[in-house]
């Protein structure tokens, strides 16, 4: 028994000293490779997720390292963190860490659309076919829907407590998506979008349930209907529509008919 607890002692102190050096590397200005070492900091908080519940001192130097490497300028390094700033959340769920996360990724939609290079603009003189398969479009596309994808999987309940302001920037960015220039949208944001409003309403309950969420529901519900139940529209985000509108319909009584009358 003593070995047993020796042992033990030994491994929570290996467990604290690997903590102690990742946050320590951390320390001062961004360098090429840095979101390596910011990746293998939330695997090992999520790895030892046990052990970080039960030593809070450790918890909170955690959100406070992860939360000022979001926060730092340079936004190339910011872009690929921000997807182990979600993953962190994923496992330890942190009302305080939302604001930071939709602070920065705001600044990735504006940075976008404010970008020199306007070969997303319809106004330009190439077919709207060749844009969409733009390695530009492409890109921008697949990074936004999967930003929002993130944040998905963190607009939970917290303490019986709602992220309102997270499931609101979430909407206004998918209807960002199909309805601005920012990119031209494809398939890609058709079945993307509508397995967000999946995720989202996966752990949903009607106790939480607010003028303004259903305002934002119903209008991401409509517009998606809208661009998903075209001829043209690809079998899997119909399929994706229907699973989405099928959630709704089983979690919120308020819009359970709207959602029937479209999908009969």
């Amino acid at each position: 028994l003593r070995m047993s607890r020796g042992l033990g002692d030994v491994y929570k102190r290996q467990v604290q000293q690997l903590f102690e050096i990742t946050i320590e590397s951390l320390k001062g200005r961004t360098w090429e490779g840095k979101e390596v070492i910011v990746e293998a900091l939330v695997s090992l908080a999520v790895k030892f997720h046990v052990y970080v519940n039960s030593h809070s001192e450790l918890s909170e130097s955690l959100q406070d390292v992860l939360t000022a490497e979001l926060g730092r300028q340079n936004k190339r390094y910011t872009k690929q963190i921000i997807f182990s700033y979600c993953r962190f959340m994923e496992v330890f769920p942190q009302p305080s860490m939302v604001d930071k996360l939709i602070q920065v990724a705001q600044t990735f939609f504006e940075d976008g659309a404010e970008d020199g290079d306007s070969s997303n603009k319809r106004s330009k003189p190439y077919s709207e076919i060749s844009l969409k398969s733009s390695p530009k479009n492409v890109e921008l596309e697949d990074y936004s829907i999967k930003l929002l994808k993130s944040c998905a999987k963190i607009c939970r309940p917290v303490n019986d407590v709602y992220p309102y302001s997270l499931f609101h920037f979430i909407v206004s960015k998918i209807l960002f998506l199909l309805q601005e220039d920012f990119v031209i949208y494809t398939w890609r944001t058709q079945v993307g979008a509508c397995e967000i409003g999946s995720e989202i309403m996966e752990t949903y309950n009607e106790k939480f349930v607010a003028v303004e969420f259903e305002e934002s529901l119903r209008k991401l519900w409509n517009e998606l209907f809208i661009r998903n139940s075209t001829r043209e529209t690809v079998d899997n985000a119909k399929i994706q529509l229907v699973r989405f509108g099928s959630k709704i319909s089983t979690k919120d009584a308020y819009l359970r008919n709207e959602i029937q009358r479209d999908l009969i």
